[in-house]
């Protein structure tokens, strides 16, 4: 639908004026889908909360000033004010600049606790990965031999002895 933009004038062409609204309802209609599942693809309830939800939010605008910053404000200058593209990239090399010396200046200013985790840490980070792996492991060889245990245990003895005459 959007690869078909220029060539069909945007909401101009009922083609895409037609995907657009189907997309947006199923958008909509998505939500209460979701929300009435017990395990959802998508857990919109996670942005209710106020920590998922405030960095949902500087994040979704993060996104967008990166998004605007790289795409649109080249295609602006080069359309409105007649930049040819080498002078709209160069126009982007200060925030590139910026971006490049900020990776040196933040490792400083964060601190070293920062930028590297304790052995302590990745001791007790491995122990609770180790013990879970574990927890899991068990409970799917628990599943296993019960399935097997009730595999067994509805068998007959017909079963059995066609079974060991085969086998014979």
């Amino acid at each position: 639908m959007l690869d078909r933009g220029l060539e069909d004038d945007w909401f101009g062409s009922p083609f895409i004026v037609t995907f657009a609204t189907i997309c947006g309802l199923a958008f909509v209609l998505m939500i209460p889908w979701e929300m009435s599942h017990r395990n959802p693809a998508v857990d919109l309830r996670m942005v209710a909360s106020r920590q998922f939800g405030a960095c949902f939010l500087v994040m979704l605008a993060t996104g967008a000033i990166l998004l605007a910053t790289t795409q649109f404000l080249p295609q602006l200058v080069q359309q409105d004010f007649g930049y040819t593209a080498t002078w709209a990239g160069l126009m982007l090399s200060p925030g590139g600049l910026v971006t490049m010396v900020m990776m040196f200046v933040g490792r400083p200013a964060g601190g070293e606790g920062s930028t590297q985790i304790s052995d302590r840490g990745r001791r007790r980070d491995r122990r609770i990965l180790h013990v879970r792996h574990d927890q899991r492991l068990r409970r799917s060889r628990l599943l296993v031999h019960g399935a097997l245990a009730d595999a067994i245990r509805h068998r007959t003895a017909d079963d059995l002895r066609s079974d060991h005459d085969r086998f014979l």
